[in-house]
């Protein structure tokens, strides 16, 4: 019998629905030395759709609460990306989302992820970042970057930030979520900044009975009536 913690092998999905990715699935095999088979392979396959698609609307369903506060945290990982300190705001954020497993990593994936995208190659401005969903509902922005040469952390210390999502964040994850068509993203994106039914015509090289068109399906597909609403739906308001 092999050694406890050992991994023999892995089994890595993606999971889509309607053109986008909206997670990972990684399974694993741990010391018994069986590895995944064909028919696994399979039986995985087949479900991902629906994974997909769950993931895809919890996107999209409503918040729950509201956050209690506004404050950006900040997590610093040393190059082997151990932590080594945080702020009460990273630790409060952190708090409300996914955990890790008891006994393993002392951070949730998501933190080693984004991390582990700083590869030595990336030069800024280039900065990492994803969206997540704290429990309360609450959309997150978690973005890493390098810090400037330290000697108390050496070479390679990494800062992480941790902040509730502003609407310019989340609009192009939810427009995707609610299956927008590309254009139908342009015109929804130009219309919550305010412009007119002529100026988005003007702006898309489009008719203005193209740009109703376009809006009435919008507001189908989001379940709203009002360019008001429509900006709160995009904005993760509701």
């Amino acid at each position: 019998m092999g050694q406890p913690g050992v991994l023999r092998d892995g089994l890595s999905v993606a999971l889509t629905a309607d053109g986008a990715c909206w997670g990972l699935l990684h399974l694993f095999r741990d010391h018994d030395g069986r590895r995944f088979t064909t028919a696994d392979v399979d039986a995985v396959r087949k479900i991902v759709p629906t994974l997909g698609r769950r993931l895809r609307r919890s996107t999209i369903d409503p918040a729950g609460g509201r956050p209690s506060g506004d404050e950006a945290g900040t997590l610093i990982l040393d190059r082997g990306l151990a932590p080594v300190a945080s702020t009460p705001e990273a630790d409060r954020w952190l708090s409300r989302l996914p955990q890790p497993a008891p006994g393993g990593d002392p951070l949730p994936g998501f933190v080693y992820a984004i991390a582990a995208r700083l590869g030595p190659d990336v030069l800024p401005p280039s900065t990492p970042q994803l969206r997540i969903r704290a429990d309360d509902g609450t959309w997150l922005v978690v973005r890493a970057a390098r810090l400037s040469g330290s000697s108390a952390l050496g070479d390679g210390a990494i800062a992480v930030t941790i902040e509730p999502a502003c609407q310019a964040d989340l609009r192009p994850l939810l427009m995707r979520a609610h299956k927008l068509s590309a254009r139908e993203r342009e015109v929804a994106a130009l219309a919550v900044q305010g412009l007119t039914n002529l100026e988005l015509a003007s702006a898309l090289f489009i008719t203005r009975h193209t740009v109703a068109d376009h809006l009435k399906a919008i507001y189908d597909k989001l379940g709203v009536n009002s360019r008001g609403e429509l900006t709160s739906v995009l904005g993760g308001l509701r």
